[in-house]
């Protein structure tokens, strides 16, 4: 799940979307949504859609989502990728790699330490 979602906000973002934000990506994604919803079911609400754009931008290398799956479930990249900070995520991810999958979740104490982090 969580490198299918990877593909398609990558394919969102680059072969629609083009990477630009000129405004008119809520236009896209608002009639991308209910077209993908009716082919393939639940799971393609427009949230969902922006999470995975951003999921894509925050992670452009598909090597390092393939090497953090098996660890890091989709809603661990969730928690990740809403993080504002760029260091609080490579902290996150870091400490994922390194901890038993049953053992990698993100909670809001690991949140509240990386923002008081130097």
């Amino acid at each position: 799940m969580t490198l299918m979602n990877w593909h398609i906000g990558r394919m969102i973002d680059i072969e629609i979307l083009k990477e630009r934000r000129a405004g008119y990506d809520q236009e896209i994604v608002a009639t991308l949504s209910p077209h993908l919803t009716g082919r393939f079911g639940r799971g393609f609400d427009k949230s969902s859609l922006y999470r995975m754009i951003k999921f894509s931008q925050a992670f452009p290398d598909i090597e390092t989502v393939a090497t953090l799956s098996p660890r890091l479930s989709w809603s661990h990249f969730r928690e990740i990728i809403a993080l504002p900070l760029a260091e609080a995520r490579t902290f996150l991810r870091e400490r994922g790699r390194r901890a038993q999958p049953e053992r990698s979740r993100v909670t809001s104490r690991d949140r509240a330490q990386v923002v008081r982090a130097p």
